[in-house]
C-alpha cells in the first residue's frame, strides 16, 4: 500500500532546519485536502459543491477513514468549510510520522529520518512550480499544487500562484475521469482559497 498522500504533503511541510512545520495553518489545510484527494482517487468520495459518500469506508487507523467518517456525520457542508479547521489532521498526520519511524520527537522539534530524500523531494517540488511545468500524474500533480501552496518545506506560502497554475495543470489529467475529476479539481481549488484567506505572495511562475 503506497503511503496517503496527507502524510507525504505533511512531510514536504517540514522546515528541517528548524524542525518544525513553519506554516501549520496552512499545512493542516493542504492535508485535509490531500486526504479528500486520496478519498476521491479511490471512489469513497464524490462532489463538486460538497462531499458525498459513494463508497465503502477506508482501513481504520489511517487519516482518510478519520475525515471519511466525518463527511459520514455531516449534513452537505460546501467545500471550503472543510477547511477551516484542520489542526487534527496535521496533528495526526505527525503522529503517524513518528509511529512510522519517518519522523523523529526531539524535544519542541521534529527530526526527519531521511533528510536527503526530504530535501529532494522538496527540491523536485519547488522546481515544478517555479518553471510552471506540470508532473506528469495527477497524484505528483496535486502534491506540488498543495505542499507548494501551504509554504514548502518552511517557504512562503503561494496559494495564489499554486491556484493559477492549478487551472491549467489539473484539467488535462482530470478529463474524463468523471467524478474523481471533478471532486479532485473542487478540493484543490476550495483549499488553496482557504489558503489565500491567511496569506498571499506573489511567486514568478516562469
Amino acid at each position: 500500500m503506497s503511503e496517503e498522500l496527507g502524510l507525504t504533503v505533511c512531510r514536504l511541510s517540514l522546515d528541517a532546519g528548524r524542525g518544525r512545520i513553519r506554516h501549520p495553518h496552512q499545512a493542516g489545510i493542504a492535508i485535509r485536502a490531500a486526504v479528500f484527494v486520496d478519498l476521491a482517487c479511490d471512489g469513497r468520495i464524490a462532489g463538486m459543491q460538497w462531499p458525498e459518500i459513494v463508497g465503502e469506508p477506508p482501513p481504520a487507523g489511517t487519516l482518510a477513514a478519520a475525515v471519511y467518517g466525518a463527511v459520514a456525520q455531516r449534513r452537505r457542508t460546501g467545500w471550503r468549510r472543510w477547511f477551516n479547521h484542520t489542526t487534527a489532521d496535521r496533528e495526526a498526520a505527525t503522529r503517524s510520522l513518528i509511529a512510522a519511524g519517518q519522523w523523529q520527537q526531539d524535544g519542541r522539534r521534529v527530526l526527519d529520518t531521511d533528510q536527503s530524500q526530504l530535501v529532494a523531494g522538496q527540491l523536485r517540488v519547488s522546481q515544478r512550480l517555479s518553471a510552471g511545468q506540470p508532473p506528469e500524474g495527477l497524484t505528483d500533480c496535486v502534491l506540488s499544487l498543495l505542499a507548494g501552496g501551504a509554504g514548502l518545506g518552511g517557504n512562503r506560502p503561494v496559494p495564489r500562484a499554486a491556484r493559477k497554475l492549478a487551472k491549467t495543470w489539473l484539467p488535462p489529467l482530470t478529463a474524463g475521469n468523471g467524478n474523481v475529476g471533478v471532486t479532485v479539481q473542487a478540493v484543490v481549488d476550495a483549499a488553496l482559497l482557504a489558503m489565500r484567506r491567511a496569506s498571499s505572495v506573489p511567486f514568478s511562475t516562469g
